[in-house]
């Protein structure tokens, strides 16, 4: 809901589902994200007290805004490369090494300021774009966890949301075997005499045995 000129509106999509929205276009199909949140968030929180209405659809307006996004964030990657690029070709003699000793020590100490500013730069542009890597690799690891989960029948979205919270996700991630131990927590959680996805049906002492069970998975994922 939103206040204007003393009326209440009640929005369809808040200020987070936009920008989330947006997000999720930029980096599909494993696209890189140069923009910083902080950026994407203001540029996305100004589009929607200028363009929300009670009647705006979420997929409208961001089918609407969102090349003015893919631009600005193709402008950022253009502009961090070419800085990176240029910089290497004009000082092929002093890229950013590890200190392997009192020669290579001495060397750096006799670095101009300019170029010690310069390095710095290069140094945290590839740290960023690495950042940037390693989040959209853990990202694509989530999206196919639970893309395996609703393969193996797992369909409760509020256990999946608790179970995904308490585990950590790596670029290195082993998605077929986080899913399989994903599905045994799963029946012992959802054990009835109709049986869960992946198990057959138990009989009523089965049942109690597997809530039982369950009690300190149960435990685990509400602590």
């Amino acid at each position: 809901m939103r206040l204007q000129n003393n009326i209440l509106f009640d929005m369809k999509f808040t200020k987070q589902q936009l920008l989330d929205a947006l997000k999720g276009k930029l980096t599909e199909n494993g696209k890189h994200l140069s923009i910083s949140e902080k950026t994407i968030k203001s540029l996305s929180d100004s589009h929607y007290d200028l363009l929300v209405n009670e009647e705006t659809e979420l997929d409208d307006l961001v089918g609407k805004i969102l090349p003015q996004y893919v631009s600005l964030n193709g402008n950022y990657e253009k502009d961090n490369a070419d800085f990176i690029k240029k910089w290497r070709e004009e000082h092929p003699e002093l890229k950013p090494q590890k200190p392997e000793g009192p020669v290579l020590q001495k060397d750096k100490e006799g670095l101009s300021p300019e170029v010690k500013a310069l390095m710095e730069k290069v140094r945290v542009l590839e740290e960023k774009d690495a950042e940037h890597e390693a989040a959209r690799l853990v990202s694509q690891k989530r999206d196919e966890l639970l893309s395996k989960f609703k393969e193996k029948g797992i369909r409760d979205n509020k256990w999946t949301e608790k179970y995904m919270n308490k585990i950590a996700i790596t670029k290195d991630t082993d998605v077929d075997k986080e899913a399989t131990d994903a599905l045994d927590f799963y029946n012992l959680a959802h054990a009835k005499a109709g049986g869960t996805p992946g198990s057959a049906g138990t009989g009523s002492g089965g049942n109690a045995d597997a809530k039982k069970r369950w009690e300190g998975v149960n435990k685990i994922l509400n602590s």
